[in-house]
């Protein structure tokens, strides 16, 4: 059985910085591959498909619906999204 974590509203909308998966999705592309490396270090293939969702999902409550009043995911994801968001904030 899967542990979930259910988080209030105002988690992942002050502590995880949507914004900033979604400006550093973007700028992924460019600098020469710089950051894309970086970001293949810390993160294995399978973490990195998992994160190509986690920020989608972030771009969305970020840019179009808003964060929804609960939110609800596995352990592992939760322990995921803290480690990108640790990622964000360094590069």
């Amino acid at each position: 059985m899967k542990t979930m974590v259910t988080l209030p509203h105002e988690e992942p909308q002050c502590f995880w910085a949507s914004a900033l998966f979604g400006k550093t999705r973007e700028g992924s592309r460019g600098n020469g591959g710089c950051r894309r490396s970086l970001y293949s270090r810390p993160f294995t293939r399978r973490e990195q498909q998992r994160i190509s969702h986690i920020k989608s999902i972030a771009h969305k409550w970020y840019l179009v619906t808003g964060v929804p009043e609960k939110v609800r995911m596995s352990y592992d994801n939760y322990l995921l999204w803290q480690r990108l968001a640790e990622f964000c904030a360094t590069v």
